[in-house]
């Protein structure tokens, strides 16, 4: 039943992409989505099939309540300790990071932008993504990916500019400081979002 829903959920993103006018037609994923998400509540609630579970959303109020700030690492319940070993693998990650993040620059100037990127962009993306990376390593997080899927959805719907990051941006924030909401954005699966990059790919 899962898959039934994704193929309905790619159908939709196509469909969408093709039927909606002018900068509509950039919505065709938040379509498919919203409906795919709509559909799978409608599966839930009818018994047909458990495809969202709610249950988290509870879990999370009654764990951590419905404003969360988080705490830095140095002024939580377990102090870190320094080891040698875990050092130089997460040393690796951020190689490994840093050359994704060169990748993902790099596909966006020449697949979005239809130019070659400049060295000061490139040492932007990576000063940005080792500095953010340093910032969740405070928090107790693994360092932060540019997330080349992105690349996909920018080349297709040539929309670069800073207020669509932004309002990326206070999404994640807002999540992160009311709990509830990301369990709300995770009571889906993760299936769903896989296979809508999917269709950001294989439209570019």
């Amino acid at each position: 039943m899962p898959s039934v829903i994704s193929h309905l959920e790619n159908f939709i993103c196509l469909v969408s992409r093709y039927l909606l006018k002018g900068i509509y037609k950039n919505l065709n994923v938040l379509v498919g989505l919203v409906l795919g998400y709509l559909l799978s509540i409608v599966f839930t609630v009818t018994g047909i099939a458990p495809l969202v579970n709610f249950s988290g959303i509870s879990k999370t109020i009654q764990q951590v309540g419905v404003f969360s700030i988080p705490k830095l690492v140095f002024l939580a319940n377990h102090k870190p300790i320094f080891n040698i070993g875990a050092f130089f693998t997460i040393a690796i990650v951020f190689l490994v990071s840093a050359a994704e993040t060169t990748g993902a620059t790099t596909a966006v100037c020449t697949g979005a932008l239809k130019r070659d990127i400049k060295m000061e962009e490139l040492q932007g993306s990576l000063a940005v993504d080792g500095f953010s990376s340093a910032i969740s390593a405070c928090f107790g997080c693994l360092p932060l990916t540019s997330f080349s899927q992105n690349v996909g959805l920018v080349t297709m719907t040539g929309v670069i500019n800073r207020f669509t990051i932004l309002m990326g941006a206070l999404i994640l924030i807002l999540a992160s400081l009311f709990p509830p909401l990301g369990a709300l954005f995770d009571s889906a699966g993760s299936f769903r979002w896989v296979h809508c990059y999917d269709v950001w790919i294989n439209y570019v």
